[in-house]
């Protein structure tokens, strides 16, 4: 070996030591700042370290060391920015900024379905289509993290996060781990520079009913809460108070799940063929999106029940519920409505028509059975089978006992004269179940034991 050789060598070996001691120094500058959340140190944790890598590796082709591997610009650029993409952490000194997105509504008591089935809505306030991707949502022991793919969210639009557990009715456009508890907790939103956008933190929800299962709303002008008007709430929809139809949707550009293979309600919304206005509900794993009413529906089922949901007109009377016989009677039959406004509505010149699984639509309740009749505000109304349906409370209103409905492959259609107001379908209805509207705002049904003429 050359005396030159060795001064290389040597010269090498000292930088070496050099700047892996830098290096480490670094790492620990990088990792300190992940703890704090704080994305300046670890951006520029993360740019020292390239920096003195890219001249260390100038300086052994100076000395013609030449190393295995170069990386390219591109590379060196996904290594600044890799630290941004870490995870969040719930402590911050930040107030919120509430500029982009908040936290519309929880139900952090659970829904109907059972006091499981949790979910957190976000709202775009931002005034223009906002991209998600990287946001996240903790709560206080961060067991519960939502991070956020790639969504573009319109303005005003909503996006939901369901809890991942066998009694929630909702699909949403993610699913997520972990509970939510009823005292001493929180939930914060942060960007996807983990800066913090929004928060909820309490000794007791400020909001929100455990036993009707009425979720917190935010208040239309974001100063507080106020307790939903509906069992239910109204998940990824206007708030109840507001009563203002849903949006059309949003572009979904991935696959948004979170620890699970269940798909997105509003991902295959927009790449499955639009047909016929309706939704087609097969199972929860396998759900197959058809609808682009005004009111995109979010809808589930167990994983043996098959439900289509009815199309949202954005009505003041909607079906809110249809039970289409028993075991021991198969014309135990009722077709509920709901008046969700504050004035009567007269049912003069209303009809409601069954449609077969051809499209075929046939009389059930003729417009002079209904002539006369009226729905008080905030109320519900009741229509029997008058052969079948012998139970409590009595229907204000019957249909012919010659006119029955199906199990399966069959809908209710009302009509005010000839404008079609509502519509529930169902692929299949068990016997002695129902189908019950869970949330007036966002047309959501599920399977569940009858309650006519009371409170779903």
């Amino acid at each position: 070996m050359t005396d030159m050789q060795e001064k290389k060598n040597s010269s090498v070996l000292k930088k070496k030591i050099f700047i892996s001691g830098a290096v480490f120094f670094c790492v620990v500058f990088v990792i300190i700042g992940a703890i704090s959340g704080s994305a300046q140190i670890k951006t520029f944790g993360a740019k020292f370290i390239s920096i003195v890598g890219k001249s260390f590796s100038v300086q052994e082709k100076e000395l013609g060391v030449i190393p295995l591997h170069e990386k390219t610009d591109v590379e060196e650029d996904r290594e600044i920015a890799a630290p941004l993409s870490a995870h969040c952490t719930f402590e911050t000194l930040e107030s919120p900024r509430k500029t982009h997105a908040v936290i519309n509504e929880v139900a952090w008591m659970g829904g109907v379905s059972g006091s499981d089935s949790e979910w957190i809505e976000l709202k775009n306030i931002s005034g223009s289509q906002m991209d998600l991707r990287g946001w996240e949502v903790l709560d206080r022991d961060e067991q519960i993290r939502i991070k956020i793919g790639d969504v573009d969210l319109p303005q005003n639009d909503f996006f939901l996060a369901a809890r991942d557990v066998k009694e929630q009715n909702l699909i949403g456009d993610i699913r997520y781990e972990g509970a939510l508890r009823n005292t001493n907790e929180g939930v914060r939103l942060f960007n996807n520079e983990c800066g913090l956008e929004d928060e909820v933190i309490v000794t007791k929800w400020p909001a929100g009913d455990n036993k009707t299962k009425k979720t917190m709303e935010r208040n239309n002008d974001g100063s507080g809460w106020h307790t939903s008007s509906l069992p239910g709430g109204t998940p990824g929809g206007e708030n109840s108070k507001s009563q203002i139809p849903m949006p059309t949707g949003r572009q979904v550009n991935s696959k948004q799940t979170q620890n699970t293979n269940l798909p997105s309600v509003r991902e295959n919304k927009t790449t499955e063929k639009i047909e016929d206005n309706k939704v087609i509900i097969t199972s929860v794993a396998t759900t197959t999106i058809t609808n682009n009413s005004t009111s995109t529906p979010i809808v589930s089922t167990s994983s043996t029940a098959k439900v289509e949901t009815a199309q949202h007109m954005g009505s003041a009377v909607l079906i809110s519920e249809v039970c289409v016989g028993t075991e021991e009677n198969a014309k135990y039959e009722f077709v509920e409505l709901y008046n969700n406004s504050n004035s009567a509505v007269d049912l003069t010149g209303w009809v409601i028509k069954k449609k077969s699984s051809t499209g075929n639509e046939t009389a059930l309740v003729s417009a002079s059975r209904l002539q006369g009749k009226t729905i008080s505000p905030q109320s519900y109304f009741l229509i029997g089978n008058e052969v079948g349906y012998k139970g409590s409370p009595m229907p204000q209103a019957t249909w012919a006992g010659s006119y029955t409905l199906a199990y399966s492959k069959n809908s209710v259609v009302l009509y005010k004269g000839s404008e079609k107001i509502d519509e529930a379908n169902w692929e299949e209805i068990s016997k002695g179940k129902s189908i019950k509207r869970i949330s007036w705002g966002s047309s959501n049904f599920s399977v569940s034991q009858p309650t006519p003429g009371t409170e779903n």
